[in-house]
């Protein structure tokens, strides 16, 4: 949607956010692959290959659904989403090897967060407005995105955050 023109319908209100959820996809189908190479952790690595595939295949749900809807160029470039990744990547080159994988992962769920939000509106918008294909795909990103969090989350607290504690330990 072009930013002057205002949105006066839950229709645009939906497709505006969807377009946001492709940029935030295609964002993290450029820094996904960066991040699973600079990874050390296994069951870590794994994981993202495993969220790279999802990602992917939400922005395929998302391109192909918008368009349909709307004729506008939706590669918007999400411009928070945009700083913060890059921060992450600025960061993730000057994190020891010890931290990184920690980093990484809080990185990651972050985002995840955020799209667990948005999917989760967008989800209960277009089964409001009776959109029947487009909102089972929305729900079932949204349920995909909280198994990543679960996942993350029991990797971090029974592995990665353990290793990342490691050095502190040595320390003392």
């Amino acid at each position: 949607m072009e930013t002057n023109t205002k949105i006066t319908t839950l229709v645009q209100l939906l497709n505006h956010e969807l377009v946001t959820l492709l940029g935030i996809e295609q964002k993290l189908m450029e820094f996904l692959p960066v991040w699973i190479d600079k990874t050390h952790n296994l069951m870590l690595k794994n994981s993202l290959r495993d969220y790279l595939y999802r990602v992917t295949h939400h922005a395929d749900n998302l391109k192909n659904y918008l368009s349909s809807e709307i004729e506008e160029d939706f590669n918007k470039n999400e411009f928070f989403l945009s700083y913060y990744l890059s921060e992450v990547n600025w960061r993730l080159e000057n994190c020891s090897s010890e931290i990184l994988d920690a980093y990484l992962l809080s990185s990651i769920q972050t985002v995840n967060h955020i799209k667990i939000s948005n999917y989760g509106t967008v989800a209960t918008w277009s089964q409001l407005l009776e959109l029947n294909d487009i909102s089972l795909k929305l729900h079932d990103a949204s349920i995909n995105e909280k198994h990543i969090d679960e996942k993350l989350s029991l990797l971090a607290q029974r592995d990665i955050n353990i290793k990342a504690k490691i050095p502190l330990a040595l320390m003392q």
